[in-house]
């Protein structure tokens, strides 16, 4: 898009190095392209009320992760 376009000439315009990070750039547009193809045809096999289901079992799922490393973190 203009706006990665932009910020990818100003970041060069400083100096910033992009040519050693051209194989992890690349490795994340495919995983994000092979992700959003994934995401779209799994959506498109289940109802909306089984992915609310889902969705909500995985958030909690992580929030319950991100509240045991900070109750890790306080205890030690």
């Amino acid at each position: 898009s203009l706006q990665h376009l932009l910020k990818a000439i100003i970041y060069g315009a400083v100096g910033f190095s992009f040519w050693q990070w051209i194989p992890l750039v690349i490795a994340m547009v495919i995983s994000g392209a092979v992700g959003t193809w994934l995401g779209i045809k799994l959506l498109k096999s289940m109802s909306g009320d089984k992915f609310k289901r889902i969705f909500r079992v995985v958030l909690t799922l992580l929030t319950l992760q991100l509240g045991w490393q900070g109750v890790k973190v306080l205890l030690h």
